[in-house]
């Protein structure tokens, strides 16, 4: 009994060493990526704090569908504005892949994916922190 025990222990603290894929990720989730992923997020920070003095950090929303479309709204001098495009997994799932519907395509390194968090470093090193809604 003693060894089946021993047994599953050094199995089950395999796995969990082995199931983060990313730095700041949750060692386990019973949820795929893509389950993780979609959904409304609200920007919490960025890093650095880049962003158009116009643009409040409150009002930039992103929301990743099923379909693997995409939406960025935010207000710029009291506008909504929206941006569109199509996101997917690249590098065994450690990025994510935007194409835009202007035409740019940016890519970003993901440090943290859970049910309630996205954070990421996209291409120019900005660290950004999502919460899911």
């Amino acid at each position: 009994m003693k060894k089946a025990m021993a047994i599953v222990t050094l199995v089950a603290i395999t796995l969990c060493i082995g199931c983060s894929k990313y730095e700041d990720g949750p060692a386990v989730s019973l949820l795929t990526k893509k389950q993780r992923l979609t959904g409304r997020y609200d920007l919490e920070s960025w890093q650095p704090e880049e962003i158009d003095s116009s643009v409040n950090i409150e009002d930039i929303h992103l929301e990743f569908f099923k379909d693997n479309t995409m939406r960025v709204e935010y207000i710029d001098e009291g506008q909504l504005r929206t941006e569109q495009g199509e996101w997917s997994f690249v590098s065994d799932k450690e990025q994510l892949r935007f194409e835009w519907d202007y035409g740019a395509t940016d890519y970003a390194e993901i440090r943290r994916l859970t049910n309630k968090e996205l954070w990421m470093v996209v291409d120019d090193d900005s660290e950004s922190h999502w919460k899911k809604q």
